[in-house]
């Protein structure tokens, strides 16, 4: 993640999931991590998060979007407040 307008600085997490899992169960705690630094140096949140998202099959593409999307909005919900 972005943390500054001049892409010089980054925020990074790793986190692990078993092999052949398409969900992502740990995106809320990567995207938390992630505003949370960018609040610290910018005091404001995003105006924009773009997720680049890979590895779905065509099969499976509304439940992960449906799972992800709303743990993206869960944890944009919680820095709001």
């Amino acid at each position: 993640a972005s943390l500054n307008s001049t892409m010089s600085r980054w925020y990074s997490k790793c986190v692990l999931q078993h092999k052949g899992q398409e969900i992502m169960d740990g995106l809320k705690t990567a995207l938390s991590g992630a505003l949370k630094d960018y609040h610290k140096f910018n005091n404001c949140l995003p105006a924009r998060i773009i997720v680049y998202r890979d590895g779905v099959g065509d099969g499976q593409l509304q439940s992960v979007v449906n799972y992800e999307v709303s743990q993206i909005m869960d944890c944009i919900r919680s820095m709001e407040q």
